[in-house]
C-alpha cells in the first residue's frame, strides 16, 4: 500500500509538470501594430489553446506596482508619449498554470536624421512598416527631399495587389510633380529650385476627388481625380523606388538618389499644410518621422541613415501654424490688418455680409472638361453702357482658357475675358476684342492673379488692371450697348448661348472674388477700399452671389 501511494504521488507530480510544460505560450498583440505618438494603444494578451478561465496580471519592467489584474486580457495605455515607452509584461494564469509574454514599446525618433540614397540602383530602398488600419477615404503625405537629379524619380510609393500606383509621388522632370491615386494621376507644375531642400505635401479626399499639392509651404492650384474611390489598406510602402508590382518591379532609371527626411502620412487632409514646412512635433498620424518603424533594404546598392548636415529650413517659433485649429500665432496684428486691407483693395469687396457670402471660399475647377462650369445671375435693370468685371484666379495652365464669359443669343462673346497664352489677356465686347500685353511674373507671392477689366460706351475706352497695376488703355466698340439678356459663365467659353463649350478652352484651377458693376469702377473701387468708404453696389458680388454649379466644380475654402 505504501508503494502504491508513492507511485500515485509520483504520477501526480509528473502530470503537473507535463501540464505546465505543455501549456501554450502567451503572446501580446498591439493595436495598432505600430503605435503613433498621441494615439491610444491597446495591448491584447492571448493564450492560444487555453480555454480558461484566465486571469491577467499586467506589469511594467522596472516597477513593482501592478498596472492591472483582472480577467480582462486588454491593457489600454494613454496617448503614447515618452513616458509610455518600456517593456510591458503579461502574466496569464489559469488552472493549468501560468504563461508570461513581453512587449517592448519603442519610440524610433528620426528627428534631424535623413535617409541617404547614395547611388542609383534597382535594389536599395526603405520599407515603411506602419499601414492604415482600414481603407483610406482621405490622406495627406508629406516629406522633404534633397537631390540634383534631372531625370524622373519616385519619392513615395504605396502599392497594393490591385494597383502598383495606389498612391505615388513621382517627379517626371524638373518643375513638375505627379500625384497618382488608384492608378490615375494629375500633374502639378512647380517653381524651379536651386539645389535646395524641397518640402512637398500631397492631400486627397474621396468625397470630392480634390487633390491638393503644396511645395515649400505654398499651395498650387487644386485638381481632381478618382472621386468616390477607396484606397486599400493592404499595401507595401516604399521610399526611393517606384513599385511596378506589389513590393517590387523596380527600375534603376526611376530610383531616387539624394536624401529624404520628415516623412509623414495622415488619414485625413490637413487643414493647413503650410505648418509642416517649418517642422515641429505632429501626432495623430498613420506614421511620422518622430516615431518611424522602417526597414533598410540594400542588396548591391546602399541606403544609409545619417545626421542631417545641411539644413536650409528653420523653425520660426511663434510663426508656427497650429495644424488642426488653423490659428496663426503672430505678434504683428497691425501688419495683418494691412494685409486684409490690401486684400479688400485687390478683391473689390463690398463689405456686405449675407448668408450667401462666399468670402474665404473659391470655386475649384479640378479637371479639364467640356461641361464643368458655374452660372452666375446678374441683377441689372437694362442694357449696359459701361461695366467693370473683377476676379481672382489661380492656375498653372499654359494653354488658352476662358475666365469670364457673358453670352447673348445675338453674340457668344458679348463680354469675354480670355487668356490666349502666357503674357496676353484679351477683352471682348460685342464680338470685337482688344489684347493687353501682361508682363510675365505679375502674379502675387501666393500665385493668385487679380484682374479688373472695364469698358465705357461713350468713348469705347477699355481698361485692364492686373494685381492693382493698370495697363495701357485701348479702345473698341464706341457707342455700343451691351445686352442685358445674357448668361454669365465661369470656367468655360460660350461658343453659343449657354453652351458650345470646348474642353481645350476650359479653365483648370481656382476662381474667387468675382464682381461686376454697371459702371467703370477699377480706380474708384480701389480708392474706396483705401479710404474705408462704401463701394458702389455691384450687379454681381462675391458677398451675395447667386450661382449654379454644373458638372465637376467644387466650392472649397481658400488655401492662400
Amino acid at each position: 500500500m505504501q508503494k502504491l501511494q508513492l507511485w500515485l504521488l509520483l504520477l501526480t507530480s509528473l502530470s503537473r509538470a507535463v501540464a505546465q510544460t505543455d501549456k501554450p505560450a502567451a503572446r501580446i498583440q498591439p493595436r495598432p501594430p505600430y503605435p503613433s505618438p498621441g494615439k491610444e494603444l491597446q495591448l491584447q494578451c492571448d493564450v492560444p489553446g487555453d480555454p480558461g478561465p484566465l486571469e491577467f496580471l499586467w506589469t511594467k519592467e522596472g516597477s513593482d506596482v501592478p498596472l492591472q489584474i483582472n480577467p480582462d486580457r486588454i491593457l489600454t495605455l494613454p496617448p503614447v508619449g515618452k513616458n509610455e515607452t518600456g517593456t510591458y509584461i503579461c502574466t496569464a494564469t489559469s488552472a493549468g498554470g501560468s504563461s508570461v509574454a513581453k512587449y517592448s514599446l519603442e519610440m524610433i525618433d528620426l528627428v534631424r536624421k535623413v535617409f541617404v540614397f547614395p547611388r542609383a540602383s534597382n535594389d536599395s530602398y526603405v520599407i515603411l512598416k506602419p499601414k492604415p488600419e482600414q481603407p483610406l477615404q482621405n490622406f495627406t503625405v508629406c516629406l522633404r527631399s534633397y537631390t540634383d537629379l534631372p531625370r524622373p524619380y519616385a519619392l513615395f510609393s504605396y502599392a497594393t495587389k490591385a494597383h502598383d500606383n495606389e498612391i505615388l509621388l513621382f517627379k517626371p522632370k524638373p518643375g513638375e510633380y505627379r500625384l497618382y491615386v488608384g492608378g490615375e494621376f494629375v500633374t502639378f507644375r512647380v517653381p524651379e529650385t536651386r539645389m535646395e531642400w524641397e518640402h512637398v505635401c500631397a492631400g486627397w479626399e474621396s468625397a470630392t476627388g480634390i487633390a491638393e499639392f503644396w511645395v515649400n509651404g505654398k499651395p498650387l492650384p487644386r485638381k481632381g481625380l478618382r472621386k468616390g474611390y477607396s484606397i486599400s489598406a493592404e499595401a507595401v510602402i516604399i521610399l526611393g523606388q517606384e513599385q511596378d508590382s506589389f513590393g517590387g518591379g523596380f527600375e534603376l532609371p526611376e530610383s531616387f538618389v539624394g536624401e529624404i527626411t520628415d516623412v509623414y502620412m495622415w488619414d485625413h487632409v490637413l487643414y493647413n499644410m503650410e505648418s509642416l514646412m517649418w517642422g515641429g512635433y505632429f501626432s495623430r498620424y498613420i506614421f511620422g518621422w518622430n516615431n518611424l518603424h522602417y526597414e533598410l533594404v540594400a542588396h548591391y546598392g546602399r541606403v544609409i541613415i545619417d545626421q542631417l548636415i545641411q539644413q536650409h529650413f528653420i523653425m520660426r517659433g511663434k510663426d508656427i501654424i497650429e495644424e488642426f485649429t488653423g490659428v496663426r500665432h503672430r505678434t504683428g496684428v497691425k501688419n495683418m490688418e494691412k494685409v486684409q486691407l490690401w486684400l479688400l483693395i485687390l478683391a473689390g469687396l463690398s463689405g456686405a455680409v449675407t448668408q450667401s457670402d462666399l468670402y474665404g471660399q473659391v470655386f475649384v475647377f479640378p479637371k479639364e472638361s467640356a461641361d464643368a462650369h458655374v452660372i452666375l445671375n446678374m441683377n441689372n435693370n437694362g442694357p449696359l453702357q459701361t461695366f467693370t468685371v473683377c476676379l481672382r484666379y489661380f492656375t498653372d495652365l499654359t494653354r488658352s482658357y476662358s475666365l469670364f464669359s457673358y453670352a447673348t443669343r445675338a453674340r457668344d462673346n458679348e463680354i469675354l475675358l480670355f487668356k490666349e497664352k502666357p503674357g496676353e489677356l484679351s477683352l471682348y465686347v460685342g464680338g470685337d476684342l482688344v489684347t493687353f500685353k501682361v508682363p510675365e511674373g505679375t502674379d502675387t507671392s501666393t500665385g493668385w492673379v487679380h484682374v479688373c477689366a472695364s469698358w465705357e460706351s461713350a468713348t469705347g475706352i477699355a481698361e485692364l488692371w492686373v494685381n492693382g497695376n493698370p495697363l495701357p488703355r485701348k479702345g473698341l466698340k464706341k457707342g455700343y450697348s451691351v445686352s442685358d439678356q445674357g448668361v454669365i459663365v465661369l470656367g468655360q467659353e460660350q461658343d453659343s448661348f449657354g453652351g458650345g463649350f470646348d474642353a481645350k478652352q476650359s479653365f483648370l484651377g481656382e476662381i474667387a472674388d468675382v464682381y461686376m458693376w454697371d459702371r467703370a469702377t477699377p480706380t474708384a473701387a480701389m480708392q474706396a477700399a483705401n479710404d474705408d468708404s462704401q463701394l458702389p453696389t455691384s450687379i454681381v458680388g462675391w458677398g451675395s452671389l447667386q450661382y449654379q454649379i454644373k458638372g465637376y466644380v467644387v466650392l472649397k475654402p481658400t488655401l492662400a
